[in-house]
């Protein structure tokens, strides 16, 4: 079983034995709205935790949910040192937030748990460091995708066109359209809008989409340079202090 708490990101999957496993979780899925969906769908408890990525609508309500439920937290490989890095919200806030993974996730692994099998898709339509998290549920394949990608009003696959969070010009919509077609789910679920439906036509329109339109912005930027034109990010620092990422 799965399904989608009202006004967050997160998205839970249930096991056979009512335990629950979350797909993102922000400082939106609160300990009082967490009593709510256990009395709705009968979860026993929460036992693992995969954010999609480190922004805080996604990984700040992580802490609460681990201190009540004692949930383990499976971290993407390609953005498990960035979560000790404060967010400029969290800046802004005054905030910070250290989550200890406590297994890492490789792109393309696959494993099983509570009866449904998963596999780890790289997902870089909202951010280089994105996964999305396939998983067969109900004899249902479910591809869960964190943020940037939706479908249109006709019915068309499409990802976000921004360099702002870092995402490379070689690698994103690309490299998405690429994670949707070889998953082939049935179904696809975003962190900010509607599931929707997928179908052959819908992911080789999809990758099409893709390469056509990467080719059309490298086009407009310099030809020796292109990815210094297309991402602000393409060259970043962190710094060490006491073992802290900064």
């Amino acid at each position: 079983m799965s399904f989608r708490t009202v006004d967050t990101t997160t998205q839970i999957i249930l096991s056979e034995e009512g335990e629950a496993l979350l797909f993102d979780c922000g400082d939106d899925f609160t300990i009082s709205r967490l009593a709510e969906v256990k009395r709705m769908f009968g979860i026993r408890n929460i036992a693992v935790i995969v954010p999609s990525h480190w922004h805080f609508d996604h990984v700040n309500g992580i802490p609460g949910i681990v201190k009540s439920e004692g949930a383990k937290v499976w971290v993407y490989e390609v953005f498990q040192n960035t979560l000790n890095i404060r967010s400029i919200s969290q800046l802004l806030a005054g905030q910070e937030l250290t989550i200890k993974p406590d297994r890492i996730l490789r792109e393309g692994e696959e494993f099983a748990w509570g009866g449904h099998s998963f596999r780890v898709y790289p997902n870089p339509a909202h951010m280089e460091e994105q996964m999305a998290l396939y998983a067969r549920v109900d004899s249902l394949g479910f591809l869960f995708m964190g943020d940037g990608t939706s479908s249109n009003i006709q019915g068309h696959l499409r990802s976000v066109i921004h360099g702002y969070n870092g995402i490379s010009l070689n690698t994103g919509l690309i490299e998405n359209a690429k994670s949707v077609y070889d998953a082939n789910p049935y179904i696809c679920v975003p962190a900010h809008s509607n599931a929707f439906a997928v179908h052959e036509d819908t992911r080789d329109e999809y990758l099409t989409w893709a390469v056509y339109t990467t080719d059309a912005i490298a086009a407009l930027l310099k030809p020796h340079l292109p990815e210094t034109g297309y991402n602000p990010y393409w060259a970043s620092f962190i710094l060490q202090d006491q073992g802290k990422a900064r």
